[in-house]
Formats: C-alpha cells, sequence, structure tokens
C-alpha cells in the first residue's frame, strides 16, 4: 500500500533525491518551504501523488493549514521528517541573545510546532513514524558549532522523549544525527569575529576541511537508510546518516567511556 510522506523543510540535495526517490516507488509526498519554486524547480518526477506546500515551521497557523490540506489530498500521513534549516556557526561569545532566539525559534519550537499538530492525526490512527533531523551536531558539539548544536541536541532530546511516549500508541520515532552531505545548504551562515584569532576561525571555516565528506555515494546511501529504516517494524531510535556521522559518533562514546572510567573512584 502506499504510504504518505510529510517532509518538512524539504531544502538541499538530500531531500529532493529522497522525494523523488518515494516518488517514483509509487509513495505519497507532501513537501513543504517557505519558497514554493525551489521544490518544484527540483522534483524530477511529475505525479497526482506529490503536494508542493508553502509552510513557515514558525508559525502555528501555518503549520496547521499545511496538515489540513495534506489530510484533505492524501487522507493521512504515515511518516512525518522535521528538518530544521536554521544554522549560524561561530564561536560562543560571537552571539547574542537574539541570533540565539533566532535559531532556537527555528530549529526547536518549529519541530514542536509540526509535532503538535501532526500527532492527533497519528494517534487517531494508532500508527506512524516520525524522523526527527537532529544533525550530527544533535550528538557531538565542537569549535564554532556550538549555539547551532545547543539547538540539535534540544531536537534530539524531544526525539527521546517522544520514543518513550508514543510507544503505547504503536508511533515509532527516529532521531537522525546527518553528517556532511553533497549539498548546498545555504542556510547555515558563517559568522567571522572581529577579534584577533579572526585567521584562526576562518581557518576552521575553510570548505577544503569539509570536501571529502560530500560524496555522491553517501547522499544516495542516506536516502537509503530512511527508506530501509521506515520499512522496519522496530526501527531504531538513533539513525546516523552522512559521510562522517558514524565516525563522530563513534569516536564520542569512546570518549564518554573513557572518561567514566577515569572518573570511577574505586
Amino acid at each position: 500500500m502506499n504510504k504518505v510522506w510529510l517532509i518538512t523543510n524539504a531544502s538541499g540535495s538530500f531531500f529532493i533525491k529522497l522525494i523523488n526517490r518515494l516518488l517514483a516507488g509509487g509513495d505519497k509526498v507532501i513537501a513543504t518551504f517557505r519558497y514554493l519554486d525551489v521544490l518544484i524547480d527540483n522534483i524530477d518526477f511529475e505525479s497526482d501523488y506529490f503536494l508542493p506546500l508553502e509552510m513557515d515551521s514558525s508559525s502555528l497557523q501555518s503549520v496547521s493549514d499545511t496538515v489540513k490540506l495534506s489530510i484533505a489530498k492524501f487522507g493521512k500521513i504515515d511518516f512525518l521528517i522535521t528538518n530544521g534549516i536554521y544554522g549560524k556557526l561561530g564561536f560562543i561569545e560571537e552571539f547574542s541573545n537574539k541570533i540565539v532566539k533566532e535559531e532556537i525559534e527555528n530549529n526547536v519550537l518549529g519541530t514542536l510546532n509540526i509535532i503538535r499538530v501532526v500527532l492527533p492525526h497519528l494517534r487517531d490512527q494508532n500508527s506512524g513514524h516520525i524522523f526527527n533531523f537532529s544533525s550530527i551536531s544533535g550528538f557531538v558539539s565542537g569549535p564554532r558549532s556550538g549555539i547551532h548544536s545547543a539547538s540539535m541536541f534540544s531536537v534530539s532530546a524531544i526525539s527521546e522523549t517522544l520514543y518513550y511516549e508514543l510507544k503505547p500508541f504503536e508511533i515509532h520515532v527516529t532521531n537522525v544525527m546527518q553528517g556532511f552531505f553533497q549539498s548546498e545548504n545555504t542556510q547555515v551562515k558563517y559568522i567571522y569575529p572581529e577579534y584577533s584569532y579572526e585567521n584562526f576561525v576562518k581557518k576552521f571555516h575553510k570548505k577544503k576541511n569539509y570536501a571529502h565528506f560530500k560524496e555522491e555515494s553517501n547522499l544516495s546511501r542516506g536516502v537509503r537508510n530512511i527508506i530501509n529504516v521506515s520499512e522496519m517494524a522496530d526501527p531504531p531510535l538513533y539513525l546516523f546518516i552522512g559521510g562522517n556521522a558514524d565516525k563522530l559518533a563513534r569516536a564520542k562514546i569512546r570518549r564518554i567511556i573513557d572518561d567514566m572510567e577515569k572518573a570511577n573512584v574505586s
């Protein structure tokens, strides 16, 4: 039976590839973005099963309108993908409270808006699967990613809580922590401070540091991972995809174990 996917903030090469793959497989897709032409111009598969909509996840009214149109068009939602696309990179002391609030409002509150509106429908049908994209920054933080990681760690915490809260309703939750893909991620903004260590910051921001992670094979593999997990009877809570996600996650896990053993006093 054809499944219905609601994919929010579906920008970038990864989601375009995922949407085309789902449509080619006969599934139905509602894809949202603030700019409708971005979606329409990049979807190769023409089908009555595709519904592109403008949506601002920071607006509860916009989210409610989107979900109403989705249910009216396809009758249900089987899979929900939330994607926080707002991110600014820089060192902690560079960020004003205004910038931090923008990050939280777009990524955390936007995700909560979508979940609040969709969950009643999933509970009524006693089924569903939520994929929250929190990125690898929701598991591992590092230089210049602190504020973005703060928002993504919040999304990871929301996912973990929902995993247990929704089990009685046969609703699955998977927290997706993606690494770097070959993608035009125009939403991520780089901030260069006016401090004495400016050259140090620019060194961190050089794109060549990420070049070896941006491989087309990783993009295709990530899409297959999402589809494979969606077909599982008992899907995982944690899903690491993308060129470097697994490597970074394993390194952090080893560090945590080492620190626990180091601090253990007999």
